[in-house]
């Protein structure tokens, strides 16, 4: 177990009490709530809260429980279900068995439960803290969890220069001086004085986490102007916009379009890794040009938008 809370690419951690996939099946609330509290053993549910116990040397009271119930639901069933309710009627189920206390608020443990259009998953976390969760990050847009997917998947090695041509609060940089520490140099490009104002802040805190100068710079520029010596880039990985908030549909798929337009011209060593809507694959695919060659497509949600980190290499 220590070595998947380890997991640095993982949000949470769960002890699966239960999974069920309904297969395209049609289910009504009434079946969906049959399934479900019949998938939420109490028994079960109680060997997990011990296996929690355990792992994080909690003391051996098993009378003195406190817990909670989230629920957490997504399509069709957010509009027609009442988490609120229904995690008081779960938690009120598992108390018929045990003499346990229902928490909102510092809860030592906590039963998930998703509902989707196609499945109910049901387990326990094994930490109290999302493993995203890190200190020596302060104001960070994107997730940890996905900066350090980026990362894995950008094969950095020592004295190579990285780019993130979009930084926004640098969320990428940040991780990677905190991982690579002075093993790599780090350039951040931004529009934006606000996000780069972030930037700086995100970097000052980690230096004074870290207690060492990281070599991340940070550099006002618009993206569309040429400003680089581009053979000197080993590296680009970016969030690019997604035409939500930092930048409407139009500007966002032209700055994909300009980003693609800069790799293609690094060395032919470069290899970039990027994050875009999943909308806005067809466009890559269109304007990849050159040498350039897009090697992967992992598809993943953020919240409700559905998104693509995409590792691409110039050969």
């Amino acid at each position: 177990m220590r070595k998947l809370v380890a997991l640095k690419c993982v949000e949470r951690v769960f002890i699966n009490i239960a999974s069920v996939n309904f297969e395209g099946a049609t289910t009504n609330k009434k079946e969906l709530f049959d399934v479900l509290f019949a998938k939420c053993n109490p028994f079960l549910i109680a060997s997990a809260f011990e296996e929690v116990r355990r792992f994080q040397q909690l003391s051996s009271d098993s009378e003195n429980v406190d817990f909670r119930v989230s629920v957490k639901t997504s399509g069709k069933w957010k509009r027609k279900i009442d988490s609120e309710k229904l995690s008081l009627s779960i938690a009120r189920h598992l108390k018929r068995n045990f003499t346990w206390k229902s928490v909102l608020r510092e809860a030592v443990f906590e039963l998930c439960i998703h509902i989707s259009n196609d499945a109910i998953f049901v387990g326990v976390p094994l930490s109290r803290i999302p493993l995203s969760s890190r200190a020596y990050l302060h104001r960070n847009a994107l997730r940890a969890t996905v900066c350090d997917a980026m990362l894995s998947l950008g094969h950095i090695h020592e004295g190579h220069v990285i780019l993130d041509l979009t930084c926004g609060s640098s969320s990428i940089l940040v991780q990677a001086a905190h991982d690579l520490p002075q093993r790599c140099f780090l350039l951040g490009c931004d529009i934006s004085k606000q996000s780069l104002h972030l930037s700086a802040m995100n970097r000052n805190h980690l230096e004074e986490f870290d207690k060492i100068n990281h070599l991340i710079e940070l550099l006002a520029a618009d993206i569309h102007l040429d400003f680089l010596r581009l053979n000197a880039i080993d590296r680009i990985i970016s969030d690019l916009p997604f035409g939500q908030q930092h930048a409407n549909e139009e500007e966002s798929l032209k700055i994909v379009k300009r980003v693609l337009h800069i790799f293609a011209r690094c060395s032919l060593a470069c290899e970039a890794v990027l994050l875009v809507a999943a909308g806005h694959l067809p466009l890559v695919t269109s304007s990849l040009m050159g040498t350039s060659r897009l090697l992967a497509i992992y598809p993943l949600s953020l919240g409700n938008t559905q998104a693509a980190i995409l590792s691409l290499v110039n050969s």
